[in-house]
């Protein structure tokens, strides 16, 4: 049985998915800056291939005491109060794409195929 680890390298969860491929993750853990509307991307060492099927993602943003789950936007309060993610094949590699009004640590868990 493989390891139960959650770690920044590729693991197999021993589970398998619809087609019967293996389930990995790996967790991807970057700063953000507060930028409101503006994107920011970073590269991740996903497989680089845009073959890879991305099952789940799970996480958020942790900004001082507070964390706003991934896809958090709160319609109320300052436009600091929010996280909007994605995951990207672009240009031979992948990506996060994310804004953010929070500086922070984005901490995600991508769950996917080959």
């Amino acid at each position: 049985m493989p390891d139960n680890k959650y770690t920044n390298t590729k693991q197999d969860t021993g589970q398998k998915w619809i087609n019967e491929k293996s389930i990995f993750r790996q967790v991807f853990t970057v700063n953000t800056r507060a930028q409101g509307n503006v994107e920011q991307i970073i590269d991740i060492g996903l497989p680089k291939t845009a073959s890879l099927t991305i099952i789940k993602v799970e996480g958020g943003i942790r900004a001082g005491a507070d964390f706003y789950p991934v896809e958090y936007i709160n319609p109320n309060a300052p436009s600091g109060q929010n996280s909007q993610l994605k995951v990207t094949f672009y240009n031979g590699s992948w990506q996060l794409r994310f804004n953010t009004g929070s500086a922070g640590m984005l901490t995600i868990i991508i769950y996917y195929t080959e």
